[in-house]
């Protein structure tokens, strides 16, 4: 008995247990989002299994302890941007909103790294994972319909995956988050945010039509559009780059969360005036659309860094945007919108509205 009164006042109240981390501070304050936000960018790359068969490669970029040192590559395509592989998350704010993103077509889940990087500085956690079938290690585009169909449960599965994570699913408010996505990752973000698919319809408008975006319906297998189903827990939706408006037939798109279009006037891969402005068009109330002059298909990504002879990627000498100017306009527009939808603070709304740009660069909506 005096053995264990002894070890009772021994673990009182007030009595160091053996834990000895130092308790957490306040998060830092936000700055604006055309300024690099307070954190550092942590990245890092994880494996979940397809229950289809094979693995789902999935990023994640997340605010991190800055490690003091040199910004690490990419695996797979060495591209460097400013983020560190594996750094510690700084869990001052966590749980983070989240953003998750959709690769375009043969692209890959860290084609927009520089945006997604600009998103964790903010206080955003960031997921995105190489579709099956349709990134640029793994491309089969006869494909493309089952693709199409397949893409919008891979991004709730990496969500889930990552809020299963060992070391990153604490991080992230898994309750509600923005999608987003490029070119062909933008028709996935329309989907993942309450659009609904009319393939057959697609197919049909295009044996009539002559539009780029009929390319993706050439030569392939329809898949169940039943499959294609919105995530319940996608509160808003930006499309970069968008197209493909007759994938969604005639009011395929009433029903999507609010949205941000971001086209492009000078985009010959999906042409602004018959492949981006339709979709803007079709879009419902609310809604904000931003055209980016002398931009193209690629300078709204970083893949200007993997293939930099791409044709917008050479800036002025060619009567193109600079692209760092163009990835800038894009990362302050993502991150506004994202902090608008996600945290309600008013201090972005400004930054999604024609006060912030030069309207000759940027009309905005």
């Amino acid at each position: 008995m005096t053995l264990l009164l002894l070890l009772a006042a021994c673990t009182g109240p007030g009595t160091d247990t053996g834990d000895t981390a130092e308790p957490l501070g306040p998060p830092p304050e936000r700055v604006d989002p055309d300024q690099t936000g307070p954190y550092a960018a942590g990245f890092a790359s994880f494996e979940l299994e397809d229950p289809r068969g094979g693995e789902l490669k999935v990023q994640v970029w997340y605010p991190a302890v800055d490690p003091g040192t040199e910004p690490d590559a990419y695996e797979e395509v060495s591209i460097t941007v400013g983020g560190f592989r594996e750094a510690e998350p700084d869990r001052r704010g966590a749980p983070y909103p989240l953003v998750a993103f959709s690769h375009g077509f043969g692209g890959i889940r860290f084609q927009n790294a520089s945006m997604s990087e600009h998103l964790a500085s903010h206080g955003f956690v960031v997921v995105a994972p190489d579709h099956r079938h349709n990134n640029m290690f793994d491309l089969d585009s006869s494909l493309t319909g089952t693709v199409l169909v397949e893409r919008p449960g891979e991004i709730s599965r990496a969500i889930d995956g990552l809020l299963a994570h060992d070391a990153y699913g604490d991080l992230a408010d898994g309750h509600q988050f923005v999608m987003s996505g490029h070119s062909f990752g933008g028709l996935t973000s329309l989907v993942v945010g309450g659009g609904s698919l009319d393939l057959e319809g697609g197919v049909a408008f295009c044996a009539d039509n002559d539009r780029m975006g009929c390319r993706f319906f050439e030569d392939t297998e329809l898949g169940d559009v039943s499959e294609a189903k919105p995530d319940p827990r996608a509160v808003a939706l930006i499309d970069i780059s968008p197209g493909g408006v007759y994938a969604f037939g005639d009011g395929g798109l009433a029903g999507v969360v609010p949205s941000l279009a971001i086209g492009g006037d000078g985009d010959v891969d999906l042409p602004y005036a018959s492949e981006a402005r339709p979709v803007m068009d079709a879009l419902p109330q609310p809604k904000i659309l931003v055209t980016l002059a002398d931009v193209g298909h690629w300078s709204v990504s970083d893949m200007c860094l993997v293939v930099p002879f791409l044709v917008d990627c050479s800036g002025a000498e060619d009567g193109w945007a600079e692209p760092e100017a163009t990835s800038l306009r894009v990362r302050t527009l993502v991150t506004a919108f994202a902090g608008h939808h996600l945290l309600g603070d008013a201090r972005y709304d400004v930054f999604l509205t024609q006060e912030a740009y030069d309207e000759a660069a940027v009309l905005v909506e």
